[in-house]
């Protein structure tokens, strides 16, 4: 073999190296994100079954904490859905649950 063409083998050896590299990585990043993306899912779902629970079994001793309607979003002092506005709602932000406070 000619030194150019051993040359030649090497240097496709090292690019197929760094594609498959490369790809390993790429996959490692998007498992990361995904798992990532599936904790916060479950958080958000916990806290959604933790405040259920507080409207099913406690009472609400205290109204401070600001949510909108479903479908609007918080926009400054107003909720917005598009180009609708609404006014904001007053959520319980405490609650007592035979003596146990909880807050939100």
């Amino acid at each position: 073999m000619k030194i150019e063409e051993m040359r030649d083998i090497i240097l496709i050896l090292v690019i197929l190296v760094i594609i498959i590299s490369l790809i390993i990585f790429a996959r490692n990043v998007s498992v990361a994100n995904a798992i990532k993306e599936h904790e916060k899912i479950q958080e958000i779902i916990d806290n959604i079954i933790y405040e259920e629970s507080l409207v099913e079994n406690c009472e609400c001793i205290e109204k401070e904490r600001i949510k909108c309607f479903e479908e609007y979003e918080l926009d400054g002092r107003v909720c917005r859905n598009g180009k609708t506005i609404t006014s904001i709602l007053r959520a319980c932000s405490k609650y007592n649950c035979s003596g146990e406070i909880h807050n939100l």
